[in-house]
């Protein structure tokens, strides 16, 4: 979600019109929106989609950007995020490492590889390569600007407002829209704020590495038979 954002602030800051103005919650809405981007002709339109589904990379005018995460670390995420037991997630995130192969195979001028360890360490450096990437031209000033605006303390403020203003809206009985929130398997509901599509859970203090410390001997044998060649193939200890 964080090169999402960053992207379309980037492409905002150099006068495009960035679509969609609210982001939709699921991946069937973002492809109906990319049709609509192959047939919009207006030149100040720039289309920024977020999918979790593999696309064709002879798709016109259009480039990809992907994070890349030990999957370990996803695993982790994914299981606390989705609320779920580990070993469906183990399965989702076998999944994740296939689609991780398909965009792989993108020719170089059409993918920009983000390492996850570098928006942790070096935001800026990573909002500057965005921008070249793009082909746009920022100013130092507006990436340290973009970089604090995305900043983890940021983020996690950002929601938290949107989870006072629904709980809030809930005591006193008011309408709540479906779109400002995602209702889990489990019952539980993640606030989902519109503008960036961060949603509860996005922020936590987790510390990519701890994996280790979380997952006993059997779980770990799993992760290696499941995960082993593709981590080795792909420079992960």
């Amino acid at each position: 979600m964080w090169t999402f954002n960053v992207t379309r602030k980037l492409v905002k800051l150099a006068g495009y019109t960035v679509l969609p103005q609210e982001i939709p919650q699921d991946d069937e809405s973002m492809l109906a929106l990319a049709q609509q981007a192959l047939s919009d002709t207006n030149e100040e339109n720039r289309y920024i989609l977020k999918v979790h589904k593999p696309i064709s990379a002879k798709a016109p005018n259009s480039v990809v950007l992907t994070t890349l995460r030990d999957p370990r670390d996803v695993l982790v995420s994914y299981m606390r995020f989705m609320k779920q037991d580990f070993e469906p997630c183990l399965k989702a995130i076998n999944q994740f490492t296939k689609l991780y192969d398909h965009f792989f195979d993108f020719p170089q001028d059409r993918l920009l590889l983000i390492r996850y360890s570098n928006i942790t360490n070096s935001p800026e450096k990573v909002i500057s390569s965005i921008a070249d990437f793009l082909g746009l031209e920022v100013e130092k000033n507006a990436v340290e600007k973009v970089a604090k605006q995305l900043s983890k303390r940021r983020v996690q403020n950002l929601i938290q407002k949107s989870e006072s203003s629904f709980q809030k809206k809930r005591k006193k009985g008011k309408a709540i829209s479906p779109e400002s929130y995602v209702q889990l398997r489990s019952g539980d509901i993640r606030i989902y704020d519109k503008t960036t599509g961060f949603q509860s859970g996005h922020v936590s203090n987790y510390q990519d590495g701890e994996w280790r410390e979380i997952f006993d001997s059997s779980q770990l044998k799993q992760i290696e038979n499941t995960l082993g060649v593709w981590l080795q193939n792909n420079g992960f200890a």
